[in-house]
This record gives structure tokens, C-alpha cells and sequence, in this order.
């Protein structure tokens, strides 16, 4: 039996780090052909205007189309999801309104360091789908 994306969730927080994960849910979007959402947190301090948004969404935008220009990927079912929040909750809400199948993100410690990041740690212990993380 094949498991079957239809939904993956990719939470990034705009650094090289996150763009390397953020490649990897692309190829695998594209591989199920899942429509992937890029979800990135706002901190609700200070409070963020509508201007600070779609800046957001349009270097995430660019990012996407970049990679997709890049690689010569065929056409990805995309949505930018930007919300305002601690991003462990953000993540677990976006993912069970959005009924996602696989959240790939990564985490910024080590194994051998910590198990997980707080964030990483709460997310897979609060969502009900499988989390792929990446270092």
C-alpha cells in the first residue's frame, strides 16, 4: 500500500536553513502532487501591519517561483498561509484546518545536541499527521 500526500504543510521562517526544507516539500508536492501551503509566523510583537504581510508573501512567492524556474519543475498547487502567532501553534492550527497529510520542517538543534527545537518538539506532539524534520 502507497502512502498518498494530498496536503503537506511546509512552516518556514524565511532563512537559508527553511529555503533548503522548503526545496524538499516542493519535490514532494510535486512527486504526490499534493498542493503544498508555506506557512509562515509573525510574533504578535510588535504588531504586524498589512504592508509587513504581504512583503512576507511576496519574498515567499519568490522563493517558490525561483526554485520551480529553477529546477524546470512542472506546475505546484501552492498556497502562502501568514498568520500572526506563536509558530507552534500556528503550525498545529494551519495543519488540522488545512487536513494536512505530512508537515515537513526543520528543526534548528542537533541530535546529538537536544532531541528536538521547542518549536519542532510542540508541533510533533500536537498534530495528528506525521512530521518530517530536517537539520
Amino acid at each position: 500500500m502507497r502512502i498518498d500526500f494530498k496536503r503537506i504543510l511546509c512552516p518556514t521562517d524565511l532563512s537559508p536553513e527553511s529555503d533548503e526544507v522548503l526545496r524538499y516539500a516542493i519535490d514532494l508536492a510535486l512527486e504526490y502532487e499534493a498542493k503544498l501551503f508555506v506557512c509562515h509566523c509573525v510574533r504578535s510583537s510588535p504588531p504586524a501591519d498589512e504592508s509587513r504581510l504581504e512583503r512576507i508573501k511576496r519574498l515567499i512567492a519568490e522563493r517558490i517561483s525561483d526554485y520551480i524556474s529553477q529546477f524546470r519543475a512542472p506546475a505546484l498547487d501552492w498556497e502562502i498561509v501568514v498568520a500572526i502567532g506563536e509558530p507552534a501553534d500556528v503550525i498545529a492550527r494551519e495543519a488540522d484546518e488545512r487536513e494536512v497529510d505530512l508537515i515537513v520542517m526543520r528543526t534548528r538543534h542537533r541530535p546529538y545536541a537536544a532531541p528536538l527545537g521547542s518549536t519542532a518538539e510542540t508541533v510533533s506532539r500536537t498534530t495528528l499527521c506525521p512530521v518530517a524534520l530536517f537539520w
